[in-house]
């Protein structure tokens, strides 16, 4: 199933192209709709940041919080707001987009290599990606961009549900100086294949530690028994329930602080797509990202879903066809692409939920308490020159 708005991502190197561990270099820009992406700031940085360099520290993290630090008129003031905004410079949103379109590529291009990967999987890829990005960069428009990660723990390492899985803290800086915060707050589901019943980490997994590396035999030769793996239009995301404790949670949790929810949809790079496991030799993937992460608002999925019995999982056809606007057949199939989400939304305060103050009650609910459903902070800041 191929959507208007797809995304080319390629790889500096065939190496990289194979693994998808290197950092992915857009030099045909986004297709579509998207403006062309300039390769100066993302080639020499792929160039002089190299993955997986010695002595980098491997987050160990499950939930993400993310921060963006930008300069927008609809941010709301933390101290003193200036007479006049300027727009966010062209090149920090291409920077942007170019990072989140890459790592869609990746924990969509994971999904295709291991069709039955766990979600915490997916979320520690996602995770690990902007871990490239630690060092601070410094763009021709002379703002400064700065990635940081920190381990909280949450919810669901205890078993119990989590609001969110991945924390989206929007900041801005002018000469080092904080201006605006928001956040956004997104629950991960992945996609499941047709043949595939639901299979998440469970509280024993954490109790048991290493011993359940050692699979008994009747469970490896399930595991390594010949099986195809199938995603199509009617794949479900398992893990998602109408009705059930988490979807009544999240419900509530948006009423109480009028913080909104966005589910973060992971899909392979394009639908249908299948794949043989054990792999017997290397098969080429879709160069392009298809379909990949799509955002949806909780509030509008569950609207899409009126009338749906309880304990219901919506398929990808679901998303497809029951979402009302801005979601459609010929627009935003099946939600918003995750680099749209964060560009075009996100960052412009179209989505989203904007702090009032340091002490505002829902970020303290969020991200001060340490039975908070969160857990783990990553911080993107954006620093305007002064």
């Amino acid at each position: 199933m191929a959507t208007h708005d797809s995304v080319r991502v390629e790889f500096e190197s065939p190496n990289d192209a194979r693994t998808g561990l290197g950092l992915p270099v857009c030099d045909k820009g986004v297709e579509g709709r998207h403006p062309a992406v300039p390769s100066h700031p993302f080639k020499s940085f792929a160039r002089t940041r190299p993955a997986g360099a010695p002595g980098e520290p491997q987050p160990n993290k499950h939930m993400l919080l993310f921060a963006v630090s930008v300069w927008s008129a609809r941010f709301c003031a933390v101290s003193a707001m200036p007479s006049q905004m300027p727009d966010l410079p062209l090149d920090v949103k291409d920077w942007i987009r170019y990072v989140f379109a890459s790592c869609n590529h990746r924990t969509s291009r994971k999904m295709a290599r291991v069709p039955t990967v766990h979600e915490t999987s997916l979320d520690l890829t996602f995770i690990e990606h902007f871990s490239q990005f630690a060092s601070p960069v410094r763009l021709p428009s002379a703002w400064t961009i700065r990635l940081d990660t920190h381990y909280l723990g949450g919810g669901r390492h205890f078993g119990q549900w989590e609001i969110a899985d991945i924390g989206l803290l929007v900041l801005f800086r002018r000469g080092g100086q904080l201006i605006r915060s928001k956040i956004g707050l997104l629950q991960s589901k992945r996609l499941y294949p047709v043949e595939q019943h639901f299979n998440e980490d469970q509280p024993l997994d954490y109790f048991r530690g290493f011993g359940r590396l050692l699979e008994e035999d009747p469970t490896f030769a399930q595991v390594v028994d010949p099986r195809r793996f199938s995603f199509t239009e009617a794949s479900t995301y398992r893990g998602l329930q109408v009705g059930d404790n988490q979807y009544r949670a999240i419900s509530d949790y948006e009423k109480k602080f009028s913080i909104p929810v966005h589910y973060l949809f992971y899909n392979p790079l394009t639908i249908p797509f299948s794949s043989v496991i054990p792999i017997v030799e290397p098969s080429e993937l879709p160069a392009d990202c298809e379909v990949g992460s799509r955002v949806v608002p909780a509030s509008i999925l569950r609207e899409g879903l009126k009338g749906k019995r309880t304990g219901y999982r919506p398929a990808f056809s679901d998303l497809t066809s029951l979402l009302p606007a801005p979601f459609g057949r010929t627009s935003h199939q099946a939600g918003w692409r995750f680099e749209d989400f964060v560009t075009d939304l996100l960052i412009e305060c179209k989505e989203g939920y904007v702090a009032t103050r340091r002490d505002d009650p829902g970020l303290d609910q969020v991200f001060n308490r340490r039975t908070g459903p969160i857990s783990a902070a990553m911080s993107i800041t954006f620093d305007a020159p002064p």
